[in-house]
């Protein structure tokens, strides 16, 4: 199974199911069985489906919830700016 993980440091290798050069440096990289000397192509991966490994499914998780947060702020602001510039 091809699993999708977090890369902490640059990893080059050959893709174990097509024989290509695979060059992953970072945040995440594809890899066979969550073996990290198993690099996969990224194509590869794509083309026959992959999943996630819990570490980077919970990044991934934390991510989308701190660009929500982001998100909510900036609206936040957007409003308070178009309400003060209302009042001048």
């Amino acid at each position: 199974m091809i699993y999708l993980m977090i890369v902490d440091r640059p990893i080059k290798g050959t893709c174990v199911f097509t024989g290509e050069k695979v060059c992953f440096d970072g945040p995440c990289g594809f890899f066979d069985n969550q073996d990290m000397s198993r690099p996969v192509s990224e194509k590869h991966a794509l083309e026959v489906g992959f999943t996630v490994d819990p570490p980077t499914l919970e990044k991934i998780q934390n991510l989308l919830d701190e660009g929500i947060k982001f998100e909510e702020v900036q609206e936040s602001a957007h409003h308070e700016i178009d309400f003060l510039e209302e009042d001048s």
